[in-house]
């Protein structure tokens, strides 16, 4: 688990486990930065709601595995706001 702090605000790629170590923190607030979703060969992580790309894998572990990767590459961004 990587963290990042900027103003006072943590921010991390979300996990059951990231969650309970740092409860301590008080109340977080999550928002969806990214999706995993099936597709007709496999699986597309989407990094749209944070202005990244796309990517196709075969195994949804592996799209999971990057799509961490790049929130954590990225700096675990905020989504931009959708209207």
């Amino acid at each position: 688990m990587k963290l990042f702090v900027q103003g006072g605000d943590v921010r991390f790629v979300y996990s059951d486990r990231a969650m309970e170590a740092l409860s301590c923190l008080g109340p977080a607030i999550v928002r969806r930065a990214s999706h995993v979703e099936p597709d007709l060969v496999g699986w597309v992580a989407d990094m749209g709601p944070v202005g990244g790309q796309s990517a196709a894998f075969r195994r949804r572990a592996d799209a999971l595995a990057w799509e961490v990767e790049q929130l954590e590459l990225m700096g675990a961004p905020l989504p931009k706001e959708t209207k």
